[in-house]
């Protein structure tokens, strides 16, 4: 419940959407060539932008104990071939 109020998790989760959305749109279809490729290329860099910086504040946050990051716990066994 503590995390649910946590407003920099709702910031992450806010530019999160940001990114996906900026990585995944494509302009409309009605611009010329170059207008449209101009858009596109700027969408995709605000997406990868809001990407990063969720990437910069959760890692910061979670240094600093604002927030907990569940990670993937995967452990790496070397395979024994006997």
């Amino acid at each position: 419940m503590k995390q649910l109020f946590n407003y920099r998790n709702w910031v992450l989760s806010a530019l999160g959407a940001a990114a996906f959305i900026g990585i995944f749109a494509e302009p409309a279809g009605d611009m010329d060539t170059g207008r449209w490729l101009l858009a596109l290329l700027l969408t995709k860099a605000a997406g990868v932008l809001a990407a990063y910086t969720v990437f910069r504040l959760a890692g910061r946050w979670e240094r600093q104990g604002k927030i907990k990051i569940n990670h993937l716990n995967i452990q790496h066994h070397a395979t024994n071939p006997n």
